[in-house]
């Protein structure tokens, strides 16, 4: 399944490293012409790397990360001094890695290969990008220094957040597709389509929120499991009543009416014997029918309970949109637990279902 991209979130971290980008520019530059200090080179991209790390781990739910920024750009820093002057590229795209680690930590291994593999990139990118734009434009047009360092970092960050791109796609790996099951039909069909349509409006609500994709994994878990246990639990009631389909109770109640006519006519006891136990047969049918009948209304009754607790969710979700990731996750916790109780009757309700199958 291809998941969607969380535009959002991929914005965040974009602005989060371009201001990192454009921040260790600034820095470089105060540094090499204010202080006079060490070539440009290396000021440049050390600061920027600086930069890039701090506002990427900014943009998470734990910003007190950023401390470890500093760590993270010297080892970036001294990643690249191993390989320049004579393997500037591959040193770039080490140096492209560290930096935007922050940004791959957290994800699934599919996810991380493929962060890792774009920031190598953009590590190679960022600066031959930056280079251009300098020679290109910046030096024709006479840019000042003390603009110039930060407008060089800020589209060296914008390259390098780029990297965050496989932690904004928005659904999970794997997750199946819900949809109505092919010819549902009543009540069932109107839920599950309601059940599918929640479950939409909270993964909306959920990109939509500020925070990185772990602070959803949660809900969107609870959800989603919760509608799958719906869908196949109505899919299974199809099931039932199609069995029942040309087995309505009006009609044993025509027959049970029948046979018993013909018990009060006839005189041989053998064929009275079995008229009765034909009748016992249709009763218990009738009792069956009522079973199921029961069972079907209490099955409604708990799905409904169910559309209410994701209506709840969503709610919860979009009262919480600004909220930090502690408070988040906290709050969200007692919905949680009431969709993995609703989700324990489904299955409750699936058991009384394959027990009444038995007893049929």
């Amino acid at each position: 399944m291809r998941a969607p991209l969380d535009r959002s979130a991929l914005a965040r971290t974009l602005s989060w490293t371009t201001i990192g980008g454009a921040a260790g520019g600034f820095w470089a530059f105060l540094a090499i012409h204010g202080l006079g200090l060490g070539d440009a080179y290396w000021v440049t991209l050390g600061l920027v790397s600086l930069g890039v790390a701090a506002g990427s781990t900014l943009s998470r739910p734990r910003p007190w990360l950023v401390l470890f920024a500093p760590a993270l750009s010297a080892a970036a820093t001294f990643a690249l001094s191993a390989f320049v002057p004579g393997e500037e590229a591959a040193g770039l795209a080490v140096w492209g890695l560290l930096t935007t680690l922050p940004l791959a930590l957290g994800l699934s291994l599919r996810r991380v290969l493929s962060a890792s593999l774009l920031g190598a990139a953009s590590g190679v990118v960022a600066v031959g990008l930056a280079r251009t734009v300098e020679v290109g434009a910046l030096a024709p047009l006479g840019t000042p220094a003390l603009l110039g360092y930060p407008i060089a970092g800020g589209v060296m960050g914008f390259v390098l957040g780029l990297a965050g791109l496989p932690r904004s796609l928005g659904a999970r790996d794997g997750t199946p597709a819900l949809r109505v099951p092919s010819g549902l039909g009543g009540e069932f069909k109107e839920t599950v389509e309601r059940a599918v349509k929640a479950r939409d409006r909270v993964q909306r609500a959920l990109r939509s929120r500020p925070g990185s994709s772990e602070g959803r994994a949660a809900v969107e878990k609870a959800v989603d499991e919760l509608v799958g246990r719906v869908v196949t639990l109505a899919d299974r009631w199809r099931g039932v009543e199609d069995d029942l389909a040309g087995i309505e109770d009006s009609l044993l109640a025509e027959r049970l009416a029948k046979l018993g006519e013909r018990v009060e006519g006839t005189t041989d006891p053998e064929a009275r014997e079995e008229f009765e136990r034909a009748i016992r047969s249709i009763e218990d049918q009738r009792r069956m029918h009522g079973d199921i009948r029961r069972a079907r209304e209490r099955t409604l009754a708990r799905l409904h309970g169910h559309l209410a607790a994701l209506d709840r969710v969503h709610l919860a979700v979009v009262r919480l949109r600004s909220a930090d990731a502690h408070r988040f996750a906290s709050e969200i916790q007692p919905v949680l637990e009431e969709l993995s109780a609703v989700g324990t009757d489904a299955e409750l309700t699936a058991t009384a279902i394959d027990e009444a199958g038995r007893v049929s």
